[in-house]
C-alpha cells in the first residue's frame, strides 16, 4: 500500500491526502515508526473498503468507505493509546509510562477509573523510594514508629512525643526501596491489562 494511491479523480486524490493529514495529526505522539505502521494499517483497510464498490465516481466510492471506516477522530485515539502503552510496557521508561497512560485517560471516562489505580500506584512507588531516600539523610525521624498512645507512623514524623519505639531501624532502605522497584516493574507489565482493557 503507497502513501498515495493513484486516481484518475483529482478529487478523490485530494479527499484522501486531506483524510490522511487529519490522521498523522492525530499520531503525532507516536514515534515514526509506530505512526507508519498505524497509517499503512488504515490505508489498507480505506483501499480495500474503496476497491470493493464498483458503482458511482471514485469520489463518492472513497467517500462512502470513509463512511464506513468512519473519521480518524473516531478511532485513532484508542489505537494510538494501545500503541504507547505497549511501547512503555515493554521499555519501563517513566516517559514512556506517563505517556501511555495519559492518553489512555484522555480516551474517555470509561477509562479513569482503572487508569487512575495506575497513577496511584505509580505515586506509592514514588512515596516508597523516598522514604527510602529520606532515611539516609533524616534517620531519626523516618522509620515505622510505634506511640505510647497505640498510635504509628510510617513514613516521615515530625513529632515524636510519646514515642515507644522504631521497628524497622536502616532495614526500612531495602524494605521501601525494593517494594518500590518491585511495584514500577509490576504495574508496568501489568500496562499489557490496561491495553487489552482499551480494545
Amino acid at each position: 500500500m503507497t502513501d498515495k494511491p493513484m486516481f484518475a479523480d483529482p478529487v478523490a486524490g485530494r479527499i484522501w491526502a486531506q483524510y490522511f493529514r487529519r490522521m498523522s495529526r492525530l499520531l503525532r505522539p507516536l514515534d515514526e515508526a509506530q505512526a507508519r505502521e498505524l497509517t499503512l494499517e488504515v490505508q489498507g483497510h480505506l483501499w480495500e473498503s474503496f476497491r470493493s464498490e464498483n458503482a458511482g465516481s471514485e469520489a463518492e466510492r472513497l467517500l462512502n468507505a470513509i463512511d464506513r471506516l468512519g473519521d480518524p477522530e473516531s478511532f485513532v485515539g484508542p489505537m494510538r493509546a494501545d500503541r504507547l502503552l505497549e511501547k512503555a510496557s515493554k521499555s519501563f521508561r517513566p516517559k514512556d509510562v506517563g505517556k501511555g497512560l495519559y492518553y489512555h485517560l484522555v480516551g474517555g471516562t470509561k477509562k479513569v477509573v482503572l487508569g487512575s489505580i495506575y497513577v496511584m500506584g505509580y505515586l506509592l512507588a514514588v512515596c516508597l523510594a523516598l522514604i527510602a531516600v529520606m532515611k539516609i539523610f533524616f534517620p531519626g525521624h523516618v522509620g515505622l514508629f510505634l506511640f505510647g498512645d497505640g498510635g504509628f507512623v510510617f513514613g516521615y514524623a515530625w513529632d515524636l512525643t510519646g514515642l515507644r519505639s522504631e521497628v524497622l531501624g536502616y532495614g526500612i532502605i531495602p524494605l521501601c526501596g525494593l517494594a518500590a522497584v518491585g511495584l514500577y516493574l509490576g504495574l508496568t507489565r501489568l500496562l499489557k491489562t490496561l491495553k487489552r482493557r482499551a480494545c
